[in-house]
């Protein structure tokens, strides 16, 4: 699958949480940080029947930051995505429990904290 293909099927109506969802999206701001592929597209042992895992993390609100209301996770069963908070991720990542992106993909859903981020991962 290109970069090109999995830009599109995020665009799909099936992904549309991506761009409605309240923890997600701020008015017209999407609080999306980082896309990246998980499963065997991550692992590169996808085949043209493989279904796409996206996995992504997403600033929390300033509310939820002040009140101790933010969520670890979004899932989106039908989809196969996972979205997690920044707050989450930097908890995974400082224990080292596993490593959830593998091969980040540029789309235009990466904001520069996103592109930090790849660019430190990548070097530890």
């Amino acid at each position: 699958m290109t970069l090109t293909e999995i830009y599109n099927a995020i665009q799909t109506p099936e992904y549309d949480f991506l761009r409605t969802n309240p923890k997600l999206v701020d008015g017209d701001v999407s609080r999306v940080v980082l896309i990246a592929l998980g499963g065997s597209h991550a692992y590169g042992t996808d085949r043209p029947s493989s279904d796409l895992d996206i996995r992504g993390v997403a600033v929390n609100t300033p509310i939820d930051l002040l009140n101790g209301t933010d969520f670890e996770q979004l899932v989106d069963v039908p989809t196969d995505t996972v979205i997690y908070s920044l707050d989450k991720i930097i908890k995974l990542f400082c224990v080292r429990l596993y490593v959830i992106f593998q091969r980040a993909v540029p789309l235009r859903a990466v904001r520069p904290l996103g592109v930090l981020s790849i660019q430190h991962f990548k070097n530890v």
